[in-house]
Order: C-alpha cells, then sequence, then structure tokens
C-alpha cells in the first residue's frame, strides 16, 4: 500500500508529502514521460506564432495592392484580429492537451492509493474527452486569482498604502505598508490553497463540469487550508534544489567573466555577451527539463491530498 487510508486525524502534512514521494519514486518513468508529453503540446502554440504572424502580414501586403483608404485600414485591422483569435485557438487547445496529461498524472496516483492500479492508456481513454474541462477550468482559476489580486492590490492601496502619505514618519509608514503586503498576501494565499485542486477533482470523478470542480475544490480544503498550505511549502523547499540547478551555467559565466563586467567598455564585452547568451539559454533549457521532473511531484502531492480529505463514502455504503 503507498499509503495509509485516511484516519480521524486528516491531512498530516509529513504523511502526505512521504506518500508522493513514494508514488513519485515507483512511478518515476511512466510519471515523468507524461509530464514531457504535456510540456510538449506547449511548443505548437508557440511555433504557431510565426506562420500565423507571416500570412497575416502576407494576405495584409496583398489588400494593399487591391484596396486603399478606410476600407484597407479596416480589412487589415480584421485581418490582424482574426489571426491573434487563429492564434488563440491554437494556443488553448494545445494547453487543453498539456492539461490533460498533467491531470492523468494525478489520477493513475489516485488508482493507487485506491489499490486499482490502470494502464496509462485506459486511465487516458477514460478522461480524453474532458481536455476542454480542464482548460476552462483552469482560466476560470487564472481569472478568479487575477480579479481576487486585483481587489486585494486596489484594498491594500486604500487601506495601508494611502494613510502612509499622511503620516510624517518614513519608519512607521513603511511598517503600515509592509503589515499591508503581509495581510494581502496571506488572504491571496488563502484563495489560491481553496483552488488548488479542482484539474485533479475532474480527472478522479470525471466530472465535465468547471463549476462543479471549483465548488468540489472549494468545499473540500475548507478545513485544510493552513495544512495544504506547508504541504506546498514543504514540496517548494524540496524542489528548490532542483531549480537552483538550472542556475549554474549562468553563474559560472557570470563569475568567470568578472573582469569584462568590471570593465563595460571593454573590448570583450561582445564576446561576453554571446557567451552570456548562449548560458542564458542553457539554463532555460535546463529549468524546462527539471520543470519536467518536478510536474509530476506536485501532481502526486495533489492526488493524495485529495485522497485523504475526500469523504470515503463507498467504504460506509
Amino acid at each position: 500500500m503507498y499509503y495509509p487510508s485516511p484516519n480521524p486525524k486528516r491531512l498530516p502534512v509529513i504523511r502526505v508529502i512521504k506518500g508522493a514521494l513514494r508514488l513519485y519514486k515507483d512511478n518515476f518513468k511512466s510519471y515523468v514521460r507524461l509530464s514531457f508529453i504535456a510540456s510538449l503540446w506547449v511548443l505548437p502554440s508557440i511555433f504557431a506564432i510565426i506562420p500565423i504572424a507571416i500570412i497575416a502580414g502576407i494576405l495584409v501586403a496583398i489588400l494593399g495592392t487591391i484596396l486603399s483608404g478606410w476600407v484597407y485600414g479596416l480589412i487589415s485591422v480584421l485581418v490582424v484580429l482574426t489571426a491573434i483569435v487563429g492564434w488563440f485557438l491554437v494556443l488553448a487547445y494545445c494547453a487543453s492537451k498539456s492539461l490533460l496529461n498533467s491531470a492523468l498524472i494525478s489520477k493513475l496516483a489516485y488508482q493507487l492509493l485506491e489499490n486499482k492500479p490502470n494502464s496509462v492508456s485506459t486511465t487516458r481513454q477514460r478522461i480524453k474527452s474532458l481536455n476542454w474541462v480542464f482548460w476552462w477550468t483552469q482560466f476560470l482559476v487564472g481569472l478568479l486569482l487575477g480579479l481576487i489580486n486585483l481587489g486585494l492590490s486596489l484594498l491594500g492601496f486604500v487601506i495601508f498604502e494611502l494613510p502612509g502619505y499622511f503620516i510624517s514618519s518614513q519608519v512607521t509608514s513603511s511598517f503600515i505598508s509592509l503589515i499591508g503586503s503581509v495581510i494581502t498576501t496571506i488572504i491571496y494565499l488563502f484563495f489560491v490553497m481553496r483552488l488548488s485542486i479542482p484539474d485533479t477533482v475532474i480527472a478522479i470523478e470525471e466530472i465535465n463540469d468547471s463549476y462543479k470542480a471549483l465548488e468540489k475544490s472549494w468545499e473540500l480544503t475548507k478545513s485544510y487550508v493552513g495544512k495544504i498550505g506547508l504541504i506546498f511549502v514543504g514540496v517548494f523547499l524540496i524542489t528548490i534544489p532542483v531549480y537552483v540547478i538550472s542556475l549554474i551555467p549562468l553563474l559560472i559565466t557570470l563569475i568567470t567573466n568578472l573582469a569584462i563586467l568590471q570593465n563595460i567598455h571593454s573590448a570583450d564585452l561582445s564576446s561576453f555577451s554571446l557567451v552570456f547568451g548562449l548560458a542564458f539559454l542553457v539554463t532555460i533549457l535546463l529549468f524546462l527539463c527539471l520543470n519536467i521532473m518536478a510536474l509530476p511531484l506536485w501532481q502526486c502531492i495533489k492526488a493524495v491530498i485529495y485522497y485523504d480529505i475526500f469523504p470515503k463514502q463507498s467504504s460506509t455504503n
């Protein structure tokens, strides 16, 4: 058994992290493969920018030889808007497929927790039609958190920042501003925790209703915000060294070229720029590769959280 059955003391932080780490370790190859596929689905939306922009530019140029005046301007704007909408649809489709493969990891992990393991292909078949549900749910989560962040920023400015302009003491003003930042950050993180598992709900329960998934995430996490926060902090601390590794090429480049940096007018500055650019590119690629390895752990964490806090109605029926 990967994880003990839930007990009255739900969501013990250490046990959740250990359970997720064991799932991650024992299924490393299959989970990382899915994470890699999820990451690959992001690439078409990036590469699609170039052909879409070229096609739009050609159409605008052709229209310029046929039309003129306000008609040409209007049609050109419509072409550009159509290109933007077309690229957004490609982006949305690729994102939906990426989110589907990420959520698939959570479902596979949950099935192991339930002692009902299943193959990747069989599990994928069960949720492959939900890719747009995953996308719309993630869009709603992003929208809600964005609005909450905006509201908290405005509220923090009115309550904590604005009074500082009428306080003569700079120290007092800065202290009030700091307190305001801490309070608004805590409130924002509260909402992040409450909306942290809707994708896991969709994958495990196989529901095609984004609003129901958000409601379920809100309901299940209401008594465990603090523990979920501690779990996420714990996983973040575990994965920090992984992301620090990606900075090594950049740090080595900076350290070995300190002499050039101290003399900004050096003739070698152009060569340093090239080396720095290559090091930066390597850092980005390394970061993406390491992120592929870290993603399954986060999905396992969410599966264990769901398993531990979801009422086991089936065992009582």
